[in-house]
């Protein structure tokens, strides 16, 4: 899936950052709101919608940890 809108991207297995064409991150979403130097964190917190996110990406480690 590729997403235009931040907030289509949270519920997914795993986020891959790309830019300029060069692959920035791939890792799970939680895994990549955790950390301080992420890009995806970082657009996450511009979007206004990093809280929401967090929750969403939260919520999708704990179903697949079930």
């Amino acid at each position: 899936m590729i997403c235009r809108a931040i907030t289509n991207s949270s519920p997914q297995d795993k986020i891959l950052v790309l830019d300029q064409g060069e692959v920035v991150e791939f890792a799970a979403p939680w895994v990549l709101l955790a950390r301080e130097s992420s890009a995806f964190a970082s657009l996450c917190q511009k979007s206004g919608e990093f809280e929401s996110l967090l929750e969403l990406a939260n919520a999708k480690r704990d179903s697949l940890a079930a």
